[in-house]
């Protein structure tokens, strides 16, 4: 485990994801050299500096039941459970990229069903991290042209917003949007994938981190 950043420049949900992680591969049977005993001390003195409240305990963090394990074309992609109700579930991937979350619901009639998440939560959040490994792979593969397409988009966006009838213009930009959010990045027209509600923010927070400093945030 590295650091592209200093410790006083991650966050404390970046700081906490990283203890999770080291806890989880020490559980797993990883050595436990000198420099792993020190890294983790460092992180629990730091996570305790920024939230004084917060207790740490190795033995119950993460939970077995929270921890999510698959293999795509023989890379290990981990994520975690960070919500799991009856009828809604929330994933975060963690390895080998970070700061991307997913989630499934139920609602309406389909409550009804006797299948919901907390009888299939390994499967669902399975296919959960699966989704967005893909997508964040997607995304990596075509970030420098994902930044120029962005910027064009936002020229045209711009011109449209000038048009005076109100409908064109609504109509003209969600077009627009959609195209560059779905068949751009994700190609969905092969690839059956959409950028979701959910997923939009964490589009826009990741490439304006690599505008402003080149930084690919969902990296290690």
């Amino acid at each position: 485990m590295s650091f592209k950043r200093p410790f006083n420049q991650l966050s404390i949900e970046e700081l906490n994801q990283k203890f999770r992680r080291l806890v989880y591969y020490l559980k797993q049977g990883e050595e436990l050299t000198d420099e792993k005993l020190d890294l983790y001390n460092l992180l629990k003195k730091r996570i305790k500096e920024l939230n004084p409240k917060k207790e740490l305990n190795p033995k119950c963090e993460p939970k077995k039941n929270k921890m999510i394990e698959i293999e795509v074309d023989g890379m290990k992609v981990i994520g975690e459970i960070t919500v799991l109700k009856q009828f809604y579930i929330e994933i975060e991937i963690i390895y080998p990229f970070v700061n991307w979350k997913n989630h499934s619901m139920i609602s309406g009639l389909c409550r009804r069903t006797p299948n919901h998440f907390l009888k299939t939560y390994k499967e669902v959040s399975e296919s959960l991290l699966l989704n967005s490994y893909k997508k964040i792979k997607m995304i990596d593969e075509k970030i420098v042209r994902i930044e120029k397409v962005h910027n064009d988009m936002l020229e045209e966006l711009e011109a449209i917003s000038g048009l005076e009838n109100d409908r064109v213009k609504e109509r003209m930009m969600d077009k627009l949007s959609e195209w560059f959010y779905h068949d751009y990045i994700f190609t969905s027209s092969v690839t059956g994938m959409i950028a979701t509600v959910s997923d939009r923010p964490q589009i826009e927070e990741i490439i304006a981190a690599y505008k402003s400093s080149k930084r690919k945030i969902y990296l290690i």
